[in-house]
């Protein structure tokens, strides 16, 4: 599915840009509306839509993927941006659901980024992507 248009903050100076990739449009327009207001977000329902627009040169200064996806998961998306595009994989947070398997947990014992369990609220998304952005 290709990405909604940009829900940019209106006036001002530039906001950080932020791809939301969550498989399920409820929750990836959710985390937009959560984050309106402070950043320009870009929510697709597909982790392929979201690599394509990575290959495409689209530029974002973070990522918030959901960890369990059809066809390609938060680990593979995670795997493909530090080999394509290594400044961004730090500025990865992950969402999920709670399930992991043994694979995703050796995979999170592995790196730094952040990851926030289903459901989370604005404030703290909002701590976390700073966290992100601010040691970037």
């Amino acid at each position: 599915m290709s990405p909604d248009a940009s829900e940019r903050p209106g006036g001002g100076a530039a906001s950080p840009r932020v791809l939301v990739i969550d498989d399920e449009a409820v929750i990836a327009h959710a985390v937009a509306r959560l984050l309106r207001g402070h950043y320009e977000v870009v929510p697709v329902t597909s982790a392929r839509a979201a690599l394509d627009l990575l290959a495409a040169g689209e530029h974002y200064d973070a990522v918030i993927c959901d960890l369990t996806m059809p066809d390609l998961s938060g680990v593979d998306v995670h795997r493909h941006v530090a080999a394509t595009r290594p400044e961004l994989a730090g500025r990865i947070v992950f969402i999920s659901g709670g399930t992991f398997s043994e694979s995703a947990a050796e995979f999170f014992a592995s790196v730094p980024n952040p990851r926030l369990e289903k459901p989370f609220d604005r404030a703290t998304l909002l701590r976390t992507l700073a966290g992100v952005l601010g040691s970037s």
